[in-house]
């Protein structure tokens, strides 16, 4: 009864503003898509298999689209038919009897409908109280265990990552697809290239007591010998290490300038003292 008196009293107040921007909208849309599948279709329309060009169906589309929106605006803007509020009003009508029917004999079909109304009433009731302890008890359980699924897989996926500890450049990779790697066993060497680094081999004992963090020192390169770089000691190894028969001790010496040519691995030659 409600629903049938709601229809009516949409029919008899017309369209909403709302109805209206909306199918103006949709009235204009379909109007720019005809106008492009026109476009498309005059450019290909003299051809000879242009009844089975992809222009033909999207233009014949476009244009079904185009009228039923217009028909849809036009049928906003008159309002209603009186076929349409007659209708409207008959179902009232029926929908009146129905109910009048049904208060008047309690058939079984008003008592199973009452069950269903008080029911839905019990739940409602539940809800409105609140949910138990218990209940919100097992709930936070779920919520719980899932947390810690979740935590489970997160672990689970970083240890399928490979992460550098800095930046740089992948300079060897050791790894094939489908290989096994254990612990320990390197995969893949990353290079950081913003700053080079030397590494001296052969300053004994002797060599190095004359040396300090900081002092400047020149850098050649047997590859380039074209080349000099400026430098300074940053590190001086305080272990030595045998080298056939000679304790040597390593001076690492960080060049103040860069070049495109220089690679890792090259053999470079350090002057110490006064440049």
């Amino acid at each position: 009864m409600a629903q049938a008196q709601a229809n009516l009293q949409r029919v008899l107040e017309g369209p909403t503003e709302d109805q209206l921007i909306a199918a103006e909208a949709n009235l204009r849309n379909a109007e720019a898509r005809l106008k492009n599948a026109t476009s498309a279709y005059n450019r290909v329309k003299d051809q000879n298999d242009i009844g089975m060009r992809p222009e033909s169906l999207q233009l014949e589309q476009a244009t079904i689209a185009y009228e039923q929106a217009q028909a849809q605006m036009n049928d906003l803007k008159n309002g209603a038919t009186p076929a349409t509020v007659a209708g409207a009003r008959a179902s009232v009508s029926q929908a009146a009897a129905q109910l009048e029917t049904l208060q008047n004999s309690m058939t079984p079909q008003l008592a199973g409908a009452q069950a269903q109304v008080d029911q839905a009433q019990a739940q409602l009731d539940l809800l409105l109280a609140g949910a138990r302890p218990e209940v919100i008890a097992v709930a936070q359980a779920d919520v719980a265990a899932a947390t810690a699924a979740l935590q489970s897989a997160l672990v689970a996926l970083a240890d399928t990552e490979l992460r550098t500890p800095f930046g740089g450049i992948v300079a060897t990779v050791n790894a094939a697809i489908g290989e096994q790697f254990g612990p320990g066993v390197p995969a893949v060497t990353v290079a950081d290239t913003s700053q080079w680094e030397i590494e001296t081999s052969d300053l004994t004992e002797f060599d190095v007591v004359g040396v300090e963090i900081g002092d400047a020192v020149g850098v050649t390169f047997d590859a380039i010998p074209d080349l000099r770089l400026a430098g300074n000691v940053v590190r001086i190894r305080p272990i030595g290490e045998d080298n056939r028969g000679d304790t040597v001790y390593k001076v690492v010496v960080m060049p103040t300038e860069d070049d495109p040519r220089l690679l890792w691995n090259m053999t470079a030659v350090v002057e110490f003292g006064p440049q």
